[in-house]
C-alpha cells in the first residue's frame, strides 16, 4: 500500500540493518521427519545479524 511504512529488520543487540530471518526445522519436526517419511512444513523463524554476528528468535524492533 502507498503510505504504508515498510517494516525494515533491525538487530535489537546493535541496530544494523544487515540482517536476514534464518527458517530451519526444530529437533520435534526432523524427529517426525525420519520417523514418519513424511516432510512436514513447519519451520523456526530466527534472526541473524550479519554485523555483531548474534542469532535470536521472536519479533525484532
Amino acid at each position: 500500500m502507498v503510505g504504508q511504512k515498510e517494516r525494515i529488520l533491525k538487530c535489537p543487540f546493535c541496530e544494523s540493518d544487515n540482517v536476514v530471518i534464518m527458517k530451519r526445522p526444530g529437533w520435534a519436526i526432523v524427529g517426525m521427519i525420519i520417523l514418519l517419511g513424511i516432510p512436514i512444513p513447519w519451520l523456526k523463524k530466527s534472526y541473524f545479524c550479519f554485523d555483531c554476528r548474534k542469532e535470536w528468535k521472536g519479533l525484532s524492533k
